[in-house]
């Protein structure tokens, strides 16, 4: 610890190196990682922080550690919430409001990832590559003529859900990327926005 001004403190899940290094560059600016299973550290760091640094992912962080009123009660220096992501389902925005703490979240910071992701199932749903898998694991000489695949991806049509609405999407270099700009005209027409990132194909 050092005499630094502002303390943020965040849970040991992975984060990319250069955030780290970010902080390490800070001067006024201590990075505290805890860990979830030791409460007395985690607690008595969250009665002086400043930043909280969350995970949005429920399933990564335990109830507990959730951005909402108990937590807020119990860090009463607290002046914002960092969620990682888009997403910010570990946050209860109107608790937060409330006791003053300022919410951000994220967004496109893993959008290479999420992008890489979707072609890669695009890919696996056309070419059935999962199914294929379980089936010849589990049948000896299964040769895969039985399955329907869609065949070449250049030319389906593409129905994307969003599960938040992120305006800074780029759809048309999405579509580019994929080969999709000729074939699917007018697919805006098709999406349903709610906020954030490709949710199912």
């Amino acid at each position: 610890m050092t005499n630094a001004n502002m303390t943020a403190v965040r849970f040991d899940h992975w984060v990319h190196p250069d955030m780290i290094a970010f902080f390490e560059r800070e001067p006024d600016i201590d990075l505290i990682t805890l860990q979830q299973d030791d409460e007395t550290a985690a607690w008595a760091a969250f009665e002086t922080a400043h930043a909280y640094q969350i995970s949005a992912a429920k399933d990564e962080l335990a109830l507990k550690w959730y951005a909402h009123a108990p937590l807020l009660e119990r860090a009463p220096n607290l002046l914002c919430i960092s969620s990682g992501g888009a997403g910010y389902d570990t946050v209860d925005v109107p608790a937060c409001t409330a006791a003053g703490v300022l919410v951000v979240n994220q967004a496109g910071g893993n959008a290479q990832s999420v992008a890489e992701h979707t072609l890669g199932l695009i890919l696996g749903l056309t070419k059935r590559i999962a199914e294929n898998d379980r089936v010849d694991r589990a049948q000896v000489g299964f040769g895969g003529v039985d399955f329907d695949v869609v065949g070449q991806v250049d030319g389906i049509d593409l129905d994307i859900v969003f599960e938040a609405e992120i305006r800074h999407f780029d759809l048309d270099a999405f579509l580019d990327q994929i080969g999709q700009r000729r074939n699917v005209a007018l697919i805006t027409h098709r999406f349903t926005w709610f906020s954030g990132y490709p949710r199912s194909l």
